[in-house]
């Protein structure tokens, strides 16, 4: 929307320069009626950004109503709880004063039917939580928005992707080493890393983890050496390097290029 109100207002500038300029002669008035054309334009771009604002807006009003309704519901279930429990609590009472059988029989069935009437009231409560509770849907993890697939009054269904998530945490390095490098790499050694976007500053991390198989064994066609006649191709394994305790002014950001050196000894 400020763009598009940045944009009328030039349009409107440049319209009232052009209209100056007509009146002294200096343009032709041809001229004008483009720059006219080109501020009406702009005007209906405004417009229509103003439309989308006054739609987002009713969308946020209508899940704040459905969100208030259900805590109102979740409100009045309680409520009812706490009535039939005191119910529950009169009927035993009658119960332990009454000393005639018949009395007996039928207090205690009122007791039975407020604890069973409690006992849906509690079921109505839960569910009523249940759904306010699906008014909100939490991350697993703490990380950052890289990729957003929904909007404002968008409907969505189980299974759908929202969006994409990078953590912020637990930061790694894949490095495809060569399997003729691998012959003194073990898990926890130190590692050196540079990063190419940070020049001349050396990050420091360990290994992690050794893939069980090479990079080509997990393709969606791997090769086969069953053959007699193939050319022998030194394959790659990927190698997990967790990078510890990065500067916090330096972020890593996913799929950055980095060398890393692994102290083997």
């Amino acid at each position: 929307m400020p763009a598009a109100r940045a944009a009328l207002d030039r349009a409107n500038a440049d319209l009232a320069r052009y209209a100056s300029l007509v009146r002294t002669g200096d343009i032709a008035s041809q001229q004008l009626d483009a720059q006219r054309a080109d501020q009406a334009q702009a005007q209906s771009q405004y417009q229509s950004a103003l439309d989308n604002v006054t739609a987002a807006e009713n969308a946020v009003a209508q899940a704040q109503a459905r969100y208030t309704a259900a805590l109102s519901t979740a409100t009045a279930t309680e409520s009812d709880i706490g009535s039939q429990q005191g119910q529950l609590e009169t009927a035993q009472g009658r119960l332990a004063e009454s000393d005639s059988p018949y009395r007996v029989t039928s207090t205690q069935a009122q007791a039975d039917a407020a604890v069973a009437q409690a006992g849906s009231l509690r079921a109505q409560l839960k569910t009523a939580r249940d759904r306010l509770g699906y008014t909100e849907v939490r991350s697993p993890i703490d990380g950052i928005v890289g990729e957003k697939d929904v909007e404002i009054g968008t409907t969505v269904a189980p299974g759908q992707a929202l969006m994409s998530l990078v953590p912020d945490r637990g930061t790694y390095i894949t490095a495809n080493y060569k399997e003729t490098q691998l012959g003194s790499v073990r898990v926890g050694q130190e590692v050196d890393i540079s990063v190419d976007a940070y020049k001349g500053v050396k990050f420091t991390g360990h290994v992690s983890a050794i893939a069980p198989a090479s990079q080509n064994t997990f393709s969606l066609v791997p090769s086969s050496n069953a053959t007699g006649n193939f050319v022998k191709v030194t394959q790659r394994i990927p190698v997990r390097i967790i990078v510890d305790h990065p500067p916090s002014d330096k972020p890593l950001r996913v799929g950055m290029s980095v060398e890393t050196s692994i102290k083997v000894k």
